[in-house]
């Protein structure tokens, strides 16, 4: 074989290992354009009605209901942030013989001094307080050309959104058990009790706040099944009126999520509610191409295959210093001897294992998991199901 050919073969791997780390970057990119279009529509449907306000996420154990929810949960934030903060503007320019400096001064004081979310205080103090602002809105309308709108309920949307942006928490879960990265908050804290609206009727509670989304995780677990469908209408509690009435309440601002194994054994009154059912089929991790989590895999591996020869050579010197100091100890002992001070120190300091103290390897094995968990963080999850109105 002439001597041309073998160098041409022998730097094929070469050119190989050349074009993947040049094509890489631009295989990134294209990867990351894709994907960021598949969450535009995913964030597009779920700005649409055919979403639905109350959703129920089906399917069985491990197929990602959970995982699913709390997804729709951050992309819903974002969504109702920008809502609420879009709302403020449309009501600014509709009521523009208004200075919203002092409104929302006040707002920001009933709501971090005092803690009151109640929209309609907050708006009868500003009335009541302003006798030039009761005035431009006690008994007037804004025509949209469709249908004449109260200024006073112009008002108290502007006041239920700008207590929105500055709650910056969007999501009720049990127990706040759920982190919002969307808001960089953990969740309100929600129970079942909630959404029984006769109580809160009678006794003026109203819990839940607009722009927001409840996410029920497990719905079989609070209690309300199917088969207990006597023992829920005894109740009364008014929970099926609250789906029923959710838009109204919430003015579309509100979202209800639940996720169940089995959605027969949702209660009755409530799953005839649901404006959407999505059966989860199957979940996929995608991870991107990246040269830097390459490397740090070659890194993590090859800092994996150094700490057991590390490690392991500290521990065969370790033994073999016990046994010589152990012998010397077990003589001192059967002479009944004190065992010098410096001796029975440098015992105890061999019986702590190297693997275990502080050092680098440890330090820069940490660092390495950071990066991982980074590069896992920034990948992305695909829902395979079927979603049914």
């Amino acid at each position: 074989m002439p001597v041309w050919e073998i160098v041409v073969i022998c730097l094929i791997p070469f050119y190989g290992w050349a074009g993947f780390f040049a094509l890489s970057p631009l295989v990134d990119y294209i990867q990351r354009i894709a994907k960021a279009k598949a969450c535009v529509r995913t964030e597009d449907f779920l700005k649409s009605p055919s979403f639905g306000l109350v959703t129920y996420l089906c399917g069985n154990i491990g197929a990602g209901k959970t995982t699913c929810g709390s997804a729709m949960c951050n992309m819903l934030s974002k969504i109702k942030m920008e809502q609420a903060k879009g709302n403020m503007v449309r009501i600014q320019g509709i009521l523009n013989d208004i200075d919203f400096n002092v409104i929302n001064a006040v707002i920001e004081m009933a709501f971090f001094q005092h803690h009151i979310t109640n929209s309609n205080a907050i708006e009868n103090f500003l009335c009541d307080y302003d006798r030039e602002l009761d005035r431009k809105l006690n008994g007037k309308f804004y025509d949209n050309k469709l249908y004449p709108v109260s200024r006073y309920s112009l008002f108290r949307d502007y006041i239920d959104s700008y207590l929105a942006v500055i709650r910056n928490n969007y999501v009720y879960f049990a127990r706040r058990g759920f982190y919002c990265w969307t808001t960089d908050t953990w969740a309100m804290d929600f129970t079942p009790d909630m959404i029984d609206i006769n109580d809160r009727y009678i006794h003026h509670d109203y819990k839940i706040q607009r722009y927001t989304t409840i996410f029920d995780d497990e719905k079989i677990l609070s209690g309300k099944k199917s088969t207990d469908y006597k023992k829920v209408a005894d109740e009364n509690g008014g929970g099926d009126k609250f789906f029923r009435l959710i838009r109204h309440f919430g003015k579309g601002t509100i979202h209800y999520i639940s996720t169940s194994q089995d959605f027969g054994r949702v209660v009755k009154q409530e799953r005839e509610l649901a404006t959407g059912i999505f059966y989860v089929m199957q979940r996929k991790e995608i991870h991107l191409n990246s040269v830097h989590e390459i490397f740090c895999m070659i890194g993590s591996d090859f800092l994996s295959r150094l700490q057991v020869f590390v490690y392991g050579l500290s521990e065969a010197v370790r033994a073999s210093s016990l046994k010589t100091i152990g012998k010397k100890l077990d003589m001192c002992k059967k002479a009944n001897i004190e065992p010098d001070k410096r001796l029975t120190d440098k015992y105890r300091k061999c019986m702590d294992s190297s693997s275990l103290k502080v050092n680098r390897l440890r330090d820069w094995q940490k660092h390495i998991k950071d990066l991982q968990n980074d590069f896992f963080a920034d990948s992305y999850i695909s829902y395979k199901g079927i979603f049914a109105k």
